[in-house]
């Protein structure tokens, strides 16, 4: 069962940052629907480092777009990103200490983040759409 559903409602607009958002949303459905199991299991190790590396190359995309269009608030904005990253890193780490069950009560706080993030945060971005995403969403 997902976690978040892609909606119209998320979009900004911009076929570059929609396209990663909704790649964002996968990876975080992926997580919460796969167990954790014990903290060797590599499948799930293996998705939580993709939704780091994943959410770090989004963000460089994201704060590049606000640096081009003078967003106001951004240095806001990156704090609010170094947090997400922050709590995958915590997710990372408990993982090797083998906490399970809080690690998936944590994949749930980052799904309701990264929701709250795009419709309260990432909307107050004046995008471009003419910006075309190099990297294929699978």
């Amino acid at each position: 069962m997902s976690l978040i559903d892609w909606s119209e409602a998320y979009s900004l607009d911009n076929q570059l940052i929609d396209n990663q958002h909704k790649k964002l949303f996968g990876i975080l459905n992926k997580l919460h629907d796969m167990s954790p199991g014990d903290p060797d299991n590599r499948a799930y190790t293996i998705t939580v480092e993709r939704l780091w590396s994943y959410a770090n190359y989004h963000f460089i995309a994201e704060e590049q777009l606000m640096s081009d269009v003078g967003y106001g608030d951004i240095h806001g904005h990156l704090q609010q990103h170094k947090l997400f990253t922050e709590k995958i890193l915590h997710l990372k780490e408990m993982l090797g200490q083998g906490e399970q069950e809080s690690s998936h009560e944590l994949i749930t706080f980052l799904g309701n983040w990264i929701q709250r993030h795009v419709m309260m945060e990432d909307k107050k971005i004046p995008t471009a759409n003419n910006l075309i995403d190099p990297s294929p969403v699978s």
